[in-house]
């Protein structure tokens, strides 16, 4: 039925009363056309325009957040990931240790925690970078790691792209969100997490949209199971999800709605039974208990002490501001953001001001946030100028991009990636240590990280490394006294005991490398601008 001029009539084509004039008729005729109901039944026939245009957008929501992806990947290969930290020397070594033994329980990479039950939760992270390393040296390693973190950033722009937000402001808000996580994007065990915690905040807020569990839900377990011998990141989105769970199932309490709540209630129960299947089994409960009620670490290192109004803790703090003035302005125009994804925001808001190595998970959340509320409150008045060249500029800087930064990996020596680690601390110590082979060695953080990866015959006589959870309280603080250089001289050097060779670098070190030039029973054998390295006198 098309309502012509005439009134209503029947068959596929309306009949004009010859006064109508020709021009008018062929409008009236269009605007009728564009009235037909839709008839229960019967086939859906679109035209090729709007085929073409959903190709486009299809297109355009997959292009989008790949390219960006492509352009993080690009900045943190050619930045933090050619720059190899403490716990990536760490990581490397134990990885050469669980390729040649096994999943290790016992440790022997170091002299003060030899022998001592070791529960390595992050195995599997640690022995991709190996493997990475043996494949392809240290850009491999890099590589992979800016891998980890261009997904999670891939990830982030398409859930916001998926929510309607527009391009540009995608782009804005991936690009701030990049900002406040970029010291935390070093080649490390942590970056395999990234993606992980993005997919699961992405599965969990899309089906708080209808709460009916989704069957994306179901990958959950399997997630965690991985996540859970990766990194221990995993107890702060455990949590979460659980929350989650009993949180839908309470909005399915109705007899019809029986299966789903079950479902929600199956899926809470699976997750600490997820986060236990690792070669430990419960004993991996003991690992968490070491870090997380271990009061060393809070006084001694600094991405687990609060956070500040500055330095490393700006970013976290700028985005917190940003995300209040959001919540607010909501508020004025008569949003309401969903419940649980503001819920997730202030939590990891609240993680982020407990220690400062919690504000990563915050900078992935807080721009959902924003980005929702923007989005839903005010249109986001891109010009079409601004459009066109995004749409065509960044997908391009991306492939370039991409390409220039494996180019800069794989001609990247190994010297620019050890750089942190002083080479000729470590041949001095080394050589020393190698003639004397009964004799112990306390170096400095990066040092001792250092030495064990690039001499693995140091392993078992070298004092402390980057895993401070697996070392007694009294001697982690011994030994960060004597990194700090603090105190009186007894207290200072009483780390120093059942050592022979001492490295200590400069300039954190300076005050240790005076103390130890004046130290009774000690003498110096080797220094540079780098720092020094001591021995016994009875050496």
């Amino acid at each position: 039925m098309v309502l012509g001029v005439g009134g209503w009539h029947s068959g596929g084509v309306a009949t004009y009363p010859s006064r109508v004039a020709p021009r008018r008729a062929t409008r009236v005729l269009l605007a009728g056309l564009t009235a037909i109901p839709v008839v229960r039944g019967a086939p859906w026939i679109v035209g090729r325009g709007e085929v073409v245009s959903a190709a486009r957008r299809s297109r355009r929501s997959l292009t989008w957040p790949i390219s960006l992806g492509a352009l993080v990947f690009a900045g943190v290969a050619t930045t933090t990931s050619r720059l190899l930290t403490t716990d990536t020397f760490s990581s490397l070594s134990a990885g050469r240790l669980i390729s040649q033994h096994g999943v290790p329980r016992t440790e022997t990479m170091t002299w003060a925690a030899y022998g001592k039950p070791w529960i390595d939760q992050q195995w599997l992270a640690q022995w991709f970078y190996y493997q990475a390393y043996r494949l392809g040296g240290y850009p491999a390693a890099a590589g992979l790691s800016a891998l980890c973190v261009a997904a999670a950033f891939g990830l982030l722009a398409g859930y916001m792209v998926h929510r309607g937000v527009s391009p540009v402001r995608v782009l804005i808000w991936t690009a701030i969100s990049f900002g406040a996580c970029e010291l935390n994007t070093f080649v490390r065990t942590q970056t395999f997490a990234y993606p992980l915690f993005v997919l699961v905040v992405v599965l969990i807020l899309n089906d708080d949209r209808k709460r009916r569990f989704g069957r994306p839900l179901i990958a959950l377990p399997l997630v965690f199971v991985l996540w859970a011998n990766l990194h221990g990141s995993v107890l702060l989105a455990a949590p979460i999800v659980i929350a989650y769970c009993l949180w839908a199932a309470a909005h399915n309490l109705r007899p019809d709605r029986r299966r789903i709540m079950m479902a929600y209630l199956l899926l809470a129960g699976s997750v600490p039974a997820a986060i236990l299947t690792t070669p430990y089994g419960f004993a991996i409960i003991a690992y968490y208990r070491s870090v997380l009620a271990n009061p060393v670490l809070t006084a001694h290192v600094g991405e687990w002490q609060p956070a500040t109004f500055s330095g490393v803790s700006l970013p976290f703090v700028i985005l917190l501001l940003a995300t209040l003035a959001a919540i607010g302005f909501s508020h004025g125009r008569g949003y309401r953001p969903p419940l649980f994804m503001v819920a997730i925001t202030f939590v990891l808001a609240a993680a982020g001001a407990h220690a400062v190595r919690h504000q990563v998970w915050f900078a992935f959340v807080a721009p959902i946030l924003i980005a929702d509320v923007m989005h839903r409150t005010s249109a986001a008045g891109d010009s079409r100028f601004l459009r066109t060249i995004t749409a065509r500029a960044i997908p391009s800087l991306a492939v370039i991009g991409a390409g220039v930064a494996m180019a800069v990996l794989l001609t990247t020596p190994s010297s620019r990636f050890e750089q942190l680690a002083p080479p000729g601390l470590m041949l001095a110590a080394a050589s020393y240590a190698q003639a004397h082979p009964n004799e112990k060695l306390l170096a400095a953080d990066f040092s001792s990280s250092a030495l064990l990866w690039t001499d693995p015959k140091l392993q078992g006589r070298v004092g402390f490394d980057a895993r401070y959870e697996i070392y007694p309280q009294d001697q982690i603080t011994a030994y960060a006294d004597w990194e700090a250089g603090t105190g009186q001289q007894r207290q200072w050097s009483r780390v120093l005991k059942g050592y022979d060779i001492t490295v200590a670098s400069a300039p954190i070190n300076e005050s240790v490398i005076n103390r130890m030039r004046s130290l009774p029973g000690w003498h110096q054998i080797y220094s540079d601008t780098d720092g020094a390295v001591f021995v016994r006198n009875s050496a």
